[in-house]
């Protein structure tokens, strides 16, 4: 996790001082650079996750409701707290989470985007891109697995995704408020 300036949207690690921790907003490490960028173009965002491949105790997911019924959301997220609905027609999970692959951006209202990085679509006001690797939505290990034989392979995805969504926000001209 890293901290985001509200205002210049420069990156920094951490903040000790009490006085100026307000002046941040928490942010994965991996999508920083993208969602700095984007607020300094003037798209601001207002949420994001980039995936995670170990257990959260106190995330919330968001799962595309097309995507998954919600009576099939208790086995595929065993840790669920509540489900929440959002506008945009996703689920708002709060639950012990486990591995996470999908990333999203969750942009302010009056964010009109013409394009979406490659890879990625739309759904309302946010972006998102799951980390399957084919159609099939299926993932090459179960998570026990993938966490313990080969933890890198989803960091490997996450950064071709990470690369991507960067890629897309220095393409996008600054825009105009």
């Amino acid at each position: 996790m890293v901290l985001i300036h509200r205002e210049s949207f420069d990156i920094v690690k951490n903040c000790s001082l009490e006085e100026e921790k307000d002046k941040y907003f928490e942010c994965d490490e991996a999508i920083a650079p993208a969602i700095s960028l984007l607020n300094r173009k003037g798209y601001r965002t207002t949420f994001c996750c980039s995936g995670h491949l170990y257990d959260d105790i106190t995330d919330t997911l968001l799962i595309d409701e097309e995507e998954m019924p919600e009576e099939a959301l208790y086995e595929a997220y065993p840790g669920i707290i509540k489900i929440g609905h959002t506008e945009d027609g996703f689920y708002r999970l709060t639950l012990r989470q486990n591995l996470s692959m999908q990333a999203y951006v969750t942009f302010a209202e009056d964010v009109e985007l013409f394009s979406v990085p490659e890879g990625w679509r739309e759904r309302g006001h946010t972006i998102l891109h799951n980390f399957y690797w084919d159609e099939s939505f299926e993932h090459p290990y179960a998570e026990k697995d993938l966490q313990e034989k080969d933890p890198y392979l989803f960091y490997r995805r996450r950064l071709e995704i990470m690369e991507a969504l960067y890629d897309w926000a220095v393409s996008l001209p600054p825009r105009i408020q």
